[in-house]
């Protein structure tokens, strides 16, 4: 199964198109947040045995409208379950985060276009 994402086209009718990404086989689209017509940003979570879902702790991006996708991991903790995004910009990229092993939440953000995802300190 190829991961998809619908994105917005940018025509006149304003119309949605099935997207496929290079994420891999067995990966879904969890959340999504459209910063324009060619910028997207989502996270993944993967099929395992065709029916049951696990998180995982990946996001995709596109900046030119879904013609080519970038994968990048948040953090170093695959057990990091990535339970919602806020995209600001082709660069800027917010993520609210749940630990399914230690029940700690966190908050990650890139400001390079998720070439490196800092965590957010909770005060």
């Amino acid at each position: 199964m190829l991961f998809t994402a619908l994105l917005f086209s940018a025509t006149l009718s304003a119309q949605w198109a099935l997207q496929k990404t290079n994420a891999g086989d067995n990966y879904n689209t969890l959340w999504v947040d459209a910063v324009d017509a060619n910028t997207v940003w989502a996270s993944l979570d993967q099929t395992i045995d065709g029916s049951y879902f696990i998180a995982v702790n990946k996001v995709v991006r596109t900046v030119d409208g879904g013609r080519t996708w970038t994968t990048h991991t948040v953090g170093t903790d695959p057990k990091d379950f990535i339970t919602s995004i806020y995209a600001r910009s082709a660069q800027e990229l917010w993520l609210v985060v749940w630990n399914q092993s230690s029940y700690i939440g966190k908050i990650f953000v890139t400001k390079n276009g998720g070439q490196t995802f800092e965590q957010k300190g909770l005060n």
